[in-house]
């Protein structure tokens, strides 16, 4: 895990110990739309091991499973570092060609209302870090965020690691994301889930979860919980 301040130390000095209300933010999906360069990046991964090519429509729902489990279902024998290396290089790749992510348009607003003295926002993603790093800055949201951390291969691990670490009890916690593994990954946990309805996965795929809060934008869930 990378962390937006320079040392850990320094975030945890000044958060844990005061029972703050953590909110746990997935990134892709949730903050970033970042749907099509994921699919396209998908396709050209497919077809450098002679996947047959596959709709939008048709890929989206399989987004259910991690990039390692999708192509190991499709019968790639590649390690599971082999996979990430090939993925982040062809979605960087696809960036270059300007195919590039874009913010939701209600995310600082409803971010900025989030973010009071009592409130700790942070990032937990399967995103790469860079990437990761450059969307928030280049969305100007970098500065929301007390930790942003990427490049998660098991989100609920990295969850009771925010509660250990920022010496929050589950109860003070949600994980906001936007698919049926983040809502899984959260209860694992421990903690409340909110599920955003604007990402990867449909709303009844998300209600199947029985997530704790069900929200259709970051605007909802702003309001619901000022």
């Amino acid at each position: 895990m990378w962390f937006l301040r320079s040392h850990l130390a320094e975030t945890v000095s000044s958060i844990r110990g005061t029972l703050h209300n953590l909110f746990i933010f997935d990134w892709s999906g949730t903050i970033s739309d970042d749907r099509r360069p994921v699919y396209e990046a998908n396709q050209r991964m497919s077809a450098h091991w002679g996947i047959p090519p596959i709709s939008y429509e048709t890929w989206l729902p399989k987004t259910a499973m991690t990039v390692f489990d999708y192509f190991r279902d499709a019968g790639v024998t590649a390690t599971d570092q082999e996979i990430w290396d090939l993925y982040t290089r062809t979605f960087n790749e696809i960036n270059t060609e300007n195919q590039l992510p874009t913010v939701y348009a209600d995310a600082r607003r409803a971010l900025e209302s989030l973010r009071t003295p009592d409130r700790t926002l942070t990032i937990l993603s399967a995103h790469p870090q860079r990437n990761l790093t450059e969307e928030a800055e280049r969305y100007g949201l970098a500065g929301l965020f007390d930790i942003i951390s990427g490049d998660s291969r098991d989100k609920s691990e990295g969850i009771r690691f925010f509660l250990e670490t920022l010496e929050t009890p589950p109860d003070r916690a949600v994980y906001i994301g936007d698919t049926v593994n983040d809502m899984r990954h959260a209860h694992a946990a421990g903690i409340r889930r909110a599920a955003i309805t604007t990402g990867y996965h449909s709303r009844p795929a998300l209600e199947a979860e029985r997530p704790d809060f069900i929200f259709d934008s970051l605007t909802e869930l702003a309001e619901y919980f000022s």
